[in-house]
């Protein structure tokens, strides 16, 4: 220590100081590290016991701790069977220049493949390393308009799971060449959107349906644009209910035409609508020609019966009865003509007017 303060002062000397520099005694006695709060662990050595067994020129088979490893010189591809029991297959690149290399290819002429435990894949279609920019998960286009996996059956194939299949991916189709077929034994179950606020679209030229009941839901609105529907019932018991607690709008351009083998009725309560299709009504149930007449042809008989008074207004009204006609009232009848005259004629009868008082004016 003696000798290394002695060439520090000579040091100092040469730059123009013959004094011995400040706090140099302090620097000597200053601790460069400090003290652990733990002892020092020791480790003992690691050794590896590696045994070549062939040294090629390209290969090497070895045994490494237990491991037979049969690797390229090149670029490290071959197999490793593990003392453990798994075996690894490591495919390297093609090397040299060459386009193809480092793909794993299976040919089996015939055989059987079990695995009896759980199994993954992962196929990526960038074969660029993911810390090179390409594949990685910040780069828009990675894995896009690549093929990652593509399988061929020249025959059958067929994928049972003793359990749930599920099948993940930004745009699934499922394209057959002649049928495609959804067997559910219970149910199927076919949902758009993630609560079912999606849209389910279904082209056709023609969609046949056979069931035993059919119940739909529609909380929203339901329109169909057709040009033809026929609705054919074939059980003596079906009928067909509308029930809405709204309004009801049915519009023809063309005929409209009913028919019934039993009885037709129409009640009507009479309840004015806020906003109701009929606006202003004068009568309960009205109808109105636009052009053309208005005929009631009854087989049997017609009544028409009104609380209140009955009113029938028409430039010319004719009454014809095969039989006889009768005209009732129960206080008086009034018969009133404004320009011209009242005949009553009887042509093969007579013509009797009775009463308490007869006036002739």
């Amino acid at each position: 220590m003696a000798k290394s303060r002695e060439g520090f002062d000579q040091v100092y000397d040469s730059v123009g100081s013959s004094k011995t520099p400040r706090g140099a005694g302090n620097f000597e006695k200053r601790e460069t590290t400090v003290p652990s709060s733990t002892p020092d662990e020791e480790q003992g050595p690691i050794t590896t016991e590696i045994t070549v067994l062939v040294a090629g020129k390209r290969y090497t088979l070895t045994d490494d701790g237990g491991d037979l490893e049969i690797r390229n010189k090149l670029n490290g591809m071959g197999i490793s069977i593990q003392e453990n029991g798994d075996i690894m297959m490591l495919s390297g690149s093609g090397g040299n220049g060459k386009a193809c290399g480092g793909r794993f290819i299976v040919n089996s002429k015939g055989g059987q493949l079990v695995k009896s435990g759980a199994a993954t894949f992962e196929y990526t279609a960038n074969p660029d390393s993911s810390t090179k920019g390409g594949g990685s998960d910040e780069s828009s286009t990675a894995g896009k308009n690549e093929t990652a996996k593509s399988e061929l059956c020249y025959g059958d194939s067929i994928t049972e799971v003793h359990g749930e299949v599920r099948i993940k991916g930004t745009n699934i189709v499922l394209e057959a060449a002649d049928v495609l077929s959804l067997i559910g034994k219970s149910s199927v179950l076919i949902q758009a959107g993630p609560n079912g606020g999606g849209e389910l679209r279904i082209n056709a030229g023609q969609i046949t349906e056979t069931c035993g009941t059919r119940v739909g839901l529609v909380a929203g609105q339901k329109s169909d644009i057709i040009s033809e529907e026929v609705s054919l019932q074939y059980d003596p018991r079906a009928s067909v209910n509308v029930i809405s607690p709204g309004h009801m709008n049915v519009k023809a351009a063309g005929d409209i035409s009913l028919g019934a083998g039993g009885a037709i009725e129409m009640i009507a309560l009479g309840i004015k609508q806020p906003l109701g299709l009929i606006k202003d009504p004068v009568s309960t149930i009205g109808m109105k020609t636009v052009a053309g007449g208005l005929t009631l042809t009854s087989a049997a008989f017609t009544n028409i019966t009104a609380i209140g008074p009955l009113t029938q207004a028409s430039n010319a009204t004719t009454i014809t009865s095969t039989t006889f006609l009768t005209a009732l009232a129960g206080t008086g009848i009034n018969m009133l003509t404004g320009t011209g005259n009242v005949d009553i004629t009887a042509t093969t009868g007579n013509v009797n007017v009775k009463g308490l008082l007869i006036y002739l004016n």
